[in-house]
């Protein structure tokens, strides 16, 4: 039996369904097919729940419904109606999927929502917003960091203490893309989040490369380091940089007056 989405499924999902049929006696959800040909028929949802019959030699039958769709439009608001209320499993990738094609398609979620009654709220999680995020979200979907992304860009959505590169240091931390000694985890994240929100007024006064060696040196130590040892780091490096703007020359302009036909200097803001 051919297959109209091949989501995938874990190890783990396989052993859930085997711990269930080893209980029950039976698969749980019920998939859905679409005839092809005569006796010939296409899988629609719950592949794994094939599989496991035919890897298993399992003589009970296999029951399905069967459903008609005219496109594949029809068929991806199926699947995608199975991933999200029923018991159809799938990496997490495989709904982020369906929604960018449906989108591709020119469906908006609204008429999304209203062809499988799933609330727009709800499939808002399935799509990111088009802004200077989105293609780091996407990025870290596939690196399987998505958790840590979507929380580090709340934080960088909600806190603007973040200058220049310093913003772009800490998503590339996230994403394993960085100089640290061993890939940012989410627990990582949490701790470097919450003392960064202890030392923000001090963190708010860096330029950004001296900010991105703070964020560096969080996510090194942790709490290795209690929060107070942060904060006298970023206050030496605010002295540090008034000290070397102090020791610039004072430059001096002198007026000439009023000439003829002078322009006034434009200010570019």
């Amino acid at each position: 039996m051919e297959s109209f989405y091949d989501y995938g499924y874990t190890n783990r999902e396989t052993l859930r369904i085997r711990r269930f049929y080893d209980y029950f006696g039976y698969v749980e959800g019920c998939p859905l097919v679409e005839e092809i040909a005569d006796s010939q028929y296409r899988l629609i949802t719950c592949k794994e729940n094939f599989d496991f019959y035919r890897e298993h030699d399992i003589e009970e039958p296999f029951l399905c419904i069967c459903k008609t769709f005219s496109n594949d439009n029809e068929r991806y608001l199926e699947v995608l109606k199975h991933l999200v209320d029923s018991k159809a499993n799938s990496l997490f990738n495989d709904k982020y999927h369906i929604v960018d094609k449906l989108l591709l398609n020119h469906y908006t979620l609204s008429e999304i929502s209203k062809h499988i009654q799933i609330p727009v709220s709800e499939l808002l999680k399935f799509n990111y917003r088009e802004d200077k995020y989105k293609p780091y979200l996407e990025l870290a979907r596939r690196r399987r960091v998505k958790t840590c992304m979507d929380d580090a860009v709340t934080f960088l959505k909600r806190r603007h203490y973040f200058k220049g590169n310093a913003e772009l240091y800490l998503l590339q931390l996230v994403l394993g893309k960085a100089d640290l000694p061993r890939p940012i985890t989410y627990q990582t994240w949490m701790i470097a989040k919450d003392i960064l929100e202890e030392i923000c007024e001090t963190f708010d006064q860096l330029h950004w490369e001296n900010q991105c060696k703070m964020i560096f040196k969080i996510c090194s130590n942790g709490k290795n380091q209690l929060t107070s040892f942060y904060k006298k780091e970023g206050e030496e490096l605010v002295e540090r940089q008034n000290r070397s703007r102090s020791q610039l020359p004072m430059i001096t302009i002198q007026s000439r007056g009023r000439q003829k036909n002078a322009r006034l200097p434009r200010i570019y803001t």
